[in-house]
């Protein structure tokens, strides 16, 4: 049986996350770049959330300097969303998808 995805129109309960977003962005546009971390439990709305903040920067002919990266509990990676954000601004450097050695410095 196919069951299409019920998801609600109207975005609805995270008006203060989406604003926490929203002035990390306004910040970057004065030269104050920020690293903003999402987190929670499986289900709770983290990639809506993100989903409809970018879909709104999106629309502003604005240049973007965003980018995401997504981590897991159990990343094989050491820093992996912080390389691949680098890796997405053009910032990488060679090895830099190498593992890491034990006592190694990134």
């Amino acid at each position: 049986m196919i069951v299409q995805a019920l998801t609600c129109p109207v975005f609805v309960g995270r008006a203060e996350e989406l604003g926490a977003l929203h002035d990390a962005r306004r910040a970057l546009a004065q030269s104050r770049g920020a690293v903003v971390l999402v987190g929670g439990e499986a289900g709770i709305g983290k990639s809506r959330l993100l989903a409809h903040f970018l879909a709104h920067v999106a629309r502003d002919p604005r240049p973007r300097h965003l980018a995401s990266a997504e981590c897991s509990e159990r990343a094989e990676r050491p820093f992996g969303p912080f390389r691949e954000l680098l890796e997405a601004r053009g910032l990488a450097f060679p090895g830099a998808n190498e593992p890491l050695e034990k006592g190694e410095v990134f």
